[in-house]
């Protein structure tokens, strides 16, 4: 709806959508919320009256994408481009794309905004642009002429006095126990012709002694380390959120923006970056964790570093499969490698631990590390194999694309790890086994 509009306006504009939702077979329920907190971004900015947003919730078995097709269609009908449909999953939400600009004045940072507003509009994977500087509610702004009201004898700062009193019903006085308000009905006040005759002293008018004009103001203010700043969001409906990302950032350098002001990309790919890096981190101390307890259990330094050798055995069949299945690293698909170094080392455990233990029983590390191939070749196989077709459907998807953490990408990322790097610790960790058992009889 327009800047401006009454909650009761919004509301009744409403029904011709409400009565399509309630009539449209694939639809359960829906809920519409008016105004106020966005309840599935409780750190967003508060609605103003003129926009709303519906929240529904589909039927069992009905087509989600043609239903909400249907929606976006009536839609359209009813408010155009003001109207934007979304799907949201259960787990995260939707990723997001966020541009924050800082710097310059209040109108080279508008100019800005529109600028990178039009520039996310134009990429295919984005939707629902929006900028904190829209929204934002008409005021009517009266700015005091001092020389005008000296001439006027008054003071600018009379003139607001009079005008809080005038709008504000103050008490100007008591009968008794009774306050006696002063003050002018708002329905007389409905134009900026009435508010520049309201009398503020002796045949004086607003109009006289000031500027009146209505001007629109931001639904929020935000700033960035004391400078002030506008956001603008959108988002992003490719699972490929760094390209998507990496796009925007490109869009926007190539923007002839105001000089004094500067635009950064972040949102969603920011906290991608930022579970890229303690994911990394994880991988790494769980690798000096599994290397410290082995080297207690073993009582040597050489023997888990032969074990760990496994583990760069896991990276070729899961970013393999990752590069085959056409799907993007992301999250899940980092936690699959860190569920791969815990599967493939237990393997490799399996096998030198039986090897060292068999040494006293054959003339040969040779023997003893095939002994233990013999030995330890099923439950091995019987662990990769139950892995992987436990996760098959996952990675298939046959039980859907999964979401939240358990997803897809996880499950390639295991089956592609396991499918090779079982097969590769039965040839490289025995090698390296036997190796050193070598140099350590020529020494």
């Amino acid at each position: 709806m327009p800047a401006g509009t009454a909650l009761g306006r919004t509301s009744e504009r409403l029904r011709p959508l409400e009565d399509f939702l309630q009539e449209d077979a694939g639809i359960k329920s829906y809920q519409v919320s008016i105004g106020g907190e966005d309840t599935q971004d409780p750190e967003s900015p508060i609605r103003p009256n003129n926009k709303a947003q519906a929240f529904i919730n589909v039927r069992e078995g009905a087509d989600v994408r043609q239903t909400l097709d249907r929606a976006d269609k009536e839609g359209d009908e009813l408010y155009g481009e003001n109207f934007q449909v979304q799907i949201l999953s259960n787990g995260p939400p939707q990723g997001g794309l966020e541009a924050v600009l800082t710097g310059g004045s209040k109108d080279e940072l508008a100019r800005a905004a529109s600028l990178v507003s039009e520039e996310f509009r134009k990429l295919d994977d984005v939707n629902n642009v929006e900028s904190d500087l829209s929204g934002g509610n008409p005021e009517v702004e009266i700015k005091v002429d001092p020389e005008k009201a000296a001439k006027a004898g008054l003071s600018p700062v009379l003139v607001s006095g009079s005008l809080g009193s005038l709008l504000g019903y103050s008490t100007v006085t008591t009968l008794g126990d009774t306050p006696v308000v002063a003050g002018v009905p708002e329905s007389s006040v409905d134009s900026l012709d009435e508010v520049r005759g309201l009398p503020i002293g002796s045949d004086v008018t607003v109009g006289d002694v000031a500027e009146v004009r209505e001007v629109e103001f931001p639904a929020a203010v935000s700033r960035t380390d004391g400078e002030r700043a506008v956001t603008i969001t959108g988002g992003i409906t490719s699972t490929d959120t760094q390209a998507v990302s990496t796009a925007a950032q490109r869009a926007i350098a190539d923007l002839d923006l105001p000089a004094n002001v500067t635009a950064q990309v972040g949102g969603e790919n920011e906290d991608i970056d930022e579970s890229f890096r303690n994911l990394f981190f994880s991988i790494i101390v769980a690798l000096v964790l599994v290397f410290l307890l082995l080297v207690v259990f073993f009582g040597s330094l050489l023997v888990p570093l032969v074990i760990l050798l496994a583990v760069p055995l896991t990276t070729v069949g899961a970013f393999g499969a990752l590069y085959l299945t056409n799907t993007a690293i992301s999250v899940p698909s980092l936690l699959g490698i860190l569920l791969l170094i815990g599967i493939v080392v237990s393997n490799a455990i399996l096998l030198v631990d039986f090897a060292v233990k068999a040494q006293n029983r054959y003339e040969t590390s040779d023997e003893a590390i095939l002994a233990a191939g013999q030995a330890r070749l099923r439950p091995i196989l019987m662990t990769a194999f139950a892995t992987i077709f436990a996760l098959l459907p996952l990675a298939l998807g046959l039980s859907g694309s999964g979401n939240g953490l358990i997803s897809s990408s996880l499950a390639i990322t295991v089956v592609g790890g396991l499918a090779t790097s079982t097969f590769l610790t039965l040839f490289v960790v025995p090698g390296g086994y036997s190796l050193l058992r070598s140099s350590r009889r020529q020494k």
